[in-house]
């Protein structure tokens, strides 16, 4: 049995590594600088493609055509993992 007058050990303070303090500074900086470039880019912008016209401030189109160009290189990356793989089953 504990006594109620038995100090609780001391919590162990963690500490955050040198590694992972740079990348949190990184990130808010990424987020700060997305965050005055999508200010200084809020006017509507005309975008035609295929016989498709919409209206949408510029960020959004920036951002959007980012995010295809993400997809696009992950699906490319996991085709090619996925070659690389059954040619080593072949094997």
């Amino acid at each position: 049995m504990t006594d109620e007058h038995t100090p609780a050990p001391a919590e162990e303070k963690r500490s955050l590594r040198p590694a992972t303090v740079v990348k949190l500074i990184l990130a808010v900086l990424v987020i700060v600088v997305i965050a005055i470039f999508a200010g200084q880019n809020s006017e509507r912008t005309e975008l035609e493609f295929l016989g498709w016209s919409f209206r949408s401030p510029l960020i959004i189109m920036i951002l959007g055509a980012a995010l295809a160009g993400i997809v696009v290189w992950e699906a490319f990356l996991a085709l090619n993992r996925r070659t690389r793989r059954r040619g080593d089953d072949a094997e």
